[in-house]
Parts: C-alpha cells; sequence; structure tokens
C-alpha cells in the first residue's frame, strides 16, 4: 500500500506541471494574428458649411418672424417647374443648435397645382416604400405631371391613422372630425384643408370620403383658419408639415432634418412659426422621425432633398403635388 501511494504522488508530481505546460501552448498567439494596437480612429464626417452673404427672401421673411432663428448660416434655391421652388435653409436656433429646413413653395397664381395621394407600389394594400420609388411607380398611372411628394398620414404597419382615399376608391374610414386632412372632391381639382383641431369651439361638416378623389390625413394642426395651436411638449425631432395661405395661393411644404449634429429638429410650435411667417392661415404636422420625407422632381427622377435619420425613410402613403 505504501508503494501504491508513492506511484500515485509521482505521477501527479508529473502530470500536473504537463498539463500546465500544454494549457500555456494552446494559448499562446498565432503568428497570423491580426494587430489591433496601431487601429486608426474612425474618420466622422465634418459638416462644413460654406459662408454665405446673399440671404433668400423666403429666408428673410421667416428670420424677420421666427425668433428662435437665432444665426443665418447658408441657403439654396432651385426652381422645380415654373410656380414651384425648392430652397434649402441652414442656420442656428436659439440654442445654438444646428437645422437644415427644406420648402417647397407652389405659386397658384404662376401655375395651378392640384395634390392626389400617392399608395406604395401604386397598389391599394397596407404596407410602406421608399418615397422617391414610390413616386416613379404613381406617376405611371398618373396623367398629371408628379412634381412634389412629402410623407402623408404614416404608420409603421402601413395603415393609415385616418380616412384614407386613392383614386376615388375608399381604403380605409375613420369618423374623427379632428385630425387634419388635405383632399380634393371628384371632378375638380382644389386643395382642401379639411376638419378643425376642436369640433365645439369650431364646429365643421364631417367628411364623406366617397366625395373625395384624394383623401390623406394628418397628426397635428399648426394653425388653423389663423388661430394658433399651441402644444406644452418642446420636444424637438424630424418633422414634415404643410400649410396654406389664406387667398389659397400659395402651398408650402417642409420638411426639417433631425439627425443628430447635422440638424437638431423642430417643435410644433416653432414650426407653427414658421408657417405663420410664410403667410399661411391652415397647416398641419403630417409625420416626422425616421419617415420624415420629401422629394421633388428632377428631370424624369425623382430626389430625396432631406438627411433621414438612419437609411432612406418608407413610408405608409404620401401626398404627390401635380401640375398640368
Amino acid at each position: 500500500m505504501k508503494n501504491s501511494i508513492k506511484i500515485n504522488f509521482a505521477y501527479k508530481a508529473l502530470f500536473v506541471p504537463l498539463m500546465i505546460g500544454l494549457i500555456l501552448s494552446s494559448c499562446k498567439q498565432r503568428d497570423d494574428y491580426p494587430d489591433f494596437s496601431n487601429l486608426e480612429p474612425p474618420v466622422i464626417e465634418e459638416d462644413i458649411i460654406p459662408t454665405d452673404n446673399d440671404v433668400l427672401p423666403i429666408t428673410q421673411r421667416i428670420k424677420n418672424s421666427a425668433p428662435f432663428l437665432k444665426t443665418f448660416l447658408m441657403d439654396s434655391t432651385q426652381n422645380v417647374t415654373a410656380g414651384i421652388d425648392y430652397s434649402h435653409i441652414r442656420f442656428l436656433n436659439d440654442l445654438d443648435q444646428k437645422v437644415s429646413m427644406h420648402i417647397v413653395e407652389m405659386d397658384q397664381s404662376k401655375k395651378k397645382v392640384s395634390m392626389v395621394a400617392l399608395s406604395p407600389y401604386d397598389d391599394y394594400l397596407y404596407t410602406t416604400q421608399q418615397l422617391p420609388e414610390m413616386m416613379k411607380m404613381n406617376q405611371e398611372t398618373i396623367p398629371s405631371k408628379l412634381m412634389v411628394g412629402i410623407v402623408g398620414d404614416n404608420h409603421s404597419s402601413g395603415t393609415p391613422t385616418g380616412s384614407y382615399v386613392k383614386k376615388g376608391r375608399v381604403i380605409k374610414t375613420s369618423t374623427s372630425l379632428t385630425l387634419p386632412y388635405i383632399g380634393v372632391k371628384k371632378g375638380s381639382s382644389e386643395i382642401l384643408f379639411l376638419n378643425s383641431p376642436n369640433s365645439t369651439t369650431n364646429p365643421v361638416p364631417a367628411i364623406v370620403p366617397d366625395e373625395y378623389s384624394s383623401l390623406i390625413a394628418g397628426q397635428n394642426w399648426l394653425l388653423f383658419n389663423g388661430i394658433d395651436v399651441i402644444y406644452t411638449t418642446t420636444t424637438t425631432v424630424a418633422r414634415t408639415a404643410i400649410g396654406m395661405t389664406a387667398d389659397k395661393q400659395k402651398l408650402y411644404a417642409i420638411t426639417v432634418d433631425g439627425v443628430n449634429a447635422f440638424s437638431a429638429g423642430i417643435s410644433l410650435n416653432n414650426f407653427r412659426t414658421i408657417f405663420k411667417a410664410l403667410g399661411c392661415n391652415m397647416a398641419f404636422f403630417t409625420s416626422g422621425s425616421t419617415t420624415n420625407a420629401l422629394s421633388v422632381r428632377e428631370q424624369d427622377d425623382f430626389i430625396l432633398k432631406n438627411k433621414p435619420a438612419a437609411g432612406l425613410p418608407v413610408v405608409a402613403n404620401a401626398i404627390g403635388f401635380v401640375v398640368d
């Protein structure tokens, strides 16, 4: 028995160092293992804004009436077609944050503009699609020339919140009297803003979707018959909205970026101030955040003008503006 015990101890004395050696050997770094010690830091794209000493008239109008537009940085303009101009404005707000804003001005006195409802894949299903692609596919069956598109009554599932009519076909019905709408009646090309923010103080007739060739809702009223719609929230995010002047001669589709350091976004109350500065008496917020989208025609293509938060935004439907 004593001999057996001595043998076991001897075996252990040899086995343990052997195993430790094998473990250390197996942990040895391979010769072809990459070296991460000299990696360069990631390159962060710098947002360089060139000096701009010329202020567009539309920018000046906003600056004169919007105190949160603290410092003008730059602006540019592009004629989309007769009566329709696109402008890109960048400024510092009252918190010294960068803001990027895209404005489409449509002048009815120069070119008659009407509105159409756009749907994913030019179909009647509930789904989503990137806005430029949606515009291209819908144009194939629209007799008028599609010039501008903005995100409409959007929902991630593709199902709109409010009533939704495309080419005279009622796809969804809502009984809300306060949800803002834009629409065109059958047999007409006149753009209408419908419902009111308060059905008690500002009663309006109920919308009959069957009477419309196109009908799309938004989310929040900003202006109603010249009355400010005030919000307690001051949250700033990417947003898209539409407005019309009291004489119905000018329409404005505006998108404000909200992508971190590039643009801080805008609050509902400040967005209302923008439309008031442009002379609108009706305006409402359609959608925003990751669905924020504004696209214009450039020759035979449709170009997304705003800076998406992440990838190209996909939308459940869109508001299209057409000319003959």
